[in-house]
């Protein structure tokens, strides 16, 4: 016997708010950190634009996974939305380092840490988005 079960909706608006979220969130707790740690203007500046970096890789992941969402499903979209962030997210950050006068070191620091912190909310969110099979996760 086949039991046909409703397939969950890619959950792009929450997975973008949660994206957002985040990347403010470790924005302002960088800023925070700045003073504690008496942070070169360099060093700061490398890191806020690491933390965009990753920002931005994930949140163009994820609408790749959206444009995927509908002919191929929800899980396989998150896949290739997981490997489009884990591919841009680097390239991002070198071309960054690249055409910015900015020590790459810190950059890339902070786009490798936005890049995995940013990742566990997602995944948290997608998580929950996948036990709620049918109903309308947008």
């Amino acid at each position: 016997m086949t039991t046909n079960f409703p397939q969950p909706q890619y959950p792009t608006t929450k997975l973008l708010v949660a994206i957002a979220v985040t990347g403010l969130a470790l924005l302002a707790l960088w800023w925070g950190i700045r003073d504690a740690a008496q942070l070169t203007p360099e060093v700061y500046r490398g890191g806020v634009l690491g933390l965009l970096v990753a920002t931005a890789g994930h949140l163009a992941g994820t609408l790749v996974g959206s444009a995927l969402a509908p002919s191929k499903g929800a899980a396989s979209a998150y896949l290739a939305s997981t490997a489009a962030r884990f591919i841009l997210t680097p390239i991002l950050a070198v071309l960054v380092s690249s055409f910015l006068p900015v020590k790459a070191q810190p950059l890339l620091v902070g786009a490798a840490t936005g890049y995995l912190l940013i990742l566990v909310a997602d995944i948290g969110t997608m998580l929950k988005a996948m036990k709620q099979p049918g109903s309308s996760t947008r």
